[in-house]
């Protein structure tokens, strides 16, 4: 299938979300609370969310406008329900990086024909995720690989010094994210590590703190083999 009948696709399911979107709202629409509801859905928040929903089809065409070759079944049920998520998520995050990153996952899987479920699943763990989720992810999985006690993994840490030698090897967070508290640091290291894209390397070491060293997972490394824009694959190719 030709790159413009998959822009054309596209369209025709964009419609549909906003057709969709517009029943929901009127359901919505009921005794007691449904003046304020339908004052909400159908102004400022309608239109922010139609907003979003332009500015990732945009990102969408412009991706879609350079795939020269197409393997995902685009006539399959999969592929509607899983352009229907995407845009669903895309309208829900005021992340422009967010958008772009949901946008390559399609890309992703228009041009690799992987499993719908492998798609879904990407996309989904992207949405779990916010904007300094994924700038500690994307140290993380690009961190120098390490020497001495933590040969051969890539580190970061939340610490300025540490006995065992992870401060010389790893990327310094606290440092890098200067700006920001260390709690929210500390709640978006322990976020990651929920979701199983991030290890506590610190834990059973006697010399360090739990909590103060972390590595990519396997998790994390296929995740954002999905979600890496462009440049990004670029850059981690020169290096």
């Amino acid at each position: 299938m030709r790159p413009d009948s998959v822009r054309s696709q596209i369209q025709d399911v964009r419609a549909r979300y906003a057709e969709t979107y517009a029943i929901r709202a009127g359901i919505q629409a009921i005794p007691g609370i449904g003046g304020s509801l339908d004052t909400l859905l159908a102004g400022g928040a309608s239109k922010i969310q139609m907003r979003r929903l332009e500015s990732y089809v945009e990102i969408l065409q412009s991706r879609l406008s350079v795939i020269e070759e197409i393997a995902a079944d685009l006539d399959s049920e999969g592929f509607s329900d899983f352009i229907l998520s995407t845009i669903d998520q895309a309208v829900h995050t005021r992340s422009v990086e967010k958008r772009q990153r949901l946008a390559q996952v399609v890309c992703r899987q228009t041009t690799l024909g992987f499993s719908w479920d492998e798609a879904e699943g990407a996309a989904r763990l992207l949405a779990s995720l916010e904007e300094m989720h994924l700038s500690v992810l994307r140290e993380a999985v690009n961190a120098p690989i390490a020497s001495g006690p933590y040969e051969g993994h890539r580190l970061v840490t939340l610490e300025k010094a540490d006995p065992a030698g992870a401060s010389s090897n790893g990327v310094n967070l606290r440092n890098l994210f200067f700006s920001h508290d260390n709690h929210v640091l500390e709640l978006i290291f322990s976020d990651l590590v929920s979701r199983g894209l991030l290890r506590d390397e610190g834990v059973g070491r006697l010399s360090t703190k739990s909590m103060t060293v972390f590595i990519a997972t396997d998790l994390a490394n296929w995740l954002w083999k999905w979600i890496s824009l462009p440049e990004e694959v670029l850059n981690a190719e020169a290096d």
